[in-house]
């Protein structure tokens, strides 16, 4: 009896706290894992074709590393880590995307695998940042996007 007490608690904490999950998009030789509820993402390559092998391009093992603060009015909000926004992430068709929304605006992640002109499969990611005013007042806004690389040594 304990023990079906303690597999309906751990399934309540996991339906309750969306940030423990990730939502993952592989395309081509390309993976992308995004962190829901702190905001940020993991990019791997693919290391050779026959293998399953990745190679993480930025720094993996804390993905906080890399951040996206928004700018309101001279007010410093960094995404995925404020109460102000809703954050959501969803796969699209060409990649995925973060969504962050306030009661002021809504910011958009889109990711977006490609490939280059020599490459058959997807071998990049294309990020998008765009800003809308969902407020009936004027708003000055800009993002900061710092990407914390991986070192190869």
């Amino acid at each position: 009896m304990q023990l079906k007490k303690s597999a309906i608690l751990l399934i309540i904490i996991f339906l309750n706290f969306p940030s423990l999950w990730s939502l993952e998009a592989v395309n081509g030789r390309v993976k992308l894992i995004l962190h829901e509820g702190i905001g940020r993402f993991s990019l791997y390559y693919q290391t050779s074709l026959s293998g399953r092998k990745y190679l993480p391009l930025f720094v993996d093992q804390d993905p906080r590393t890399s951040t996206i603060k928004l700018v309101i009015n001279n007010k410093i909000i960094k995404l995925g880590e404020s109460s102000e926004f809703k954050e959501s992430a969803e796969l699209t068709a060409s990649g995925a995307r973060f969504i962050w929304e306030s009661s002021k605006i809504r910011v958009i992640m889109d990711f977006t695998f490609i490939a280059s002109r020599t490459a058959i499969l997807s071998d990049g990611v294309k990020i998008t940042i765009s800003l809308e005013n969902i407020s009936d007042q004027s708003l000055e806004a800009g993002v900061s996007f710092l990407l914390d690389r991986k070192s190869v040594v």
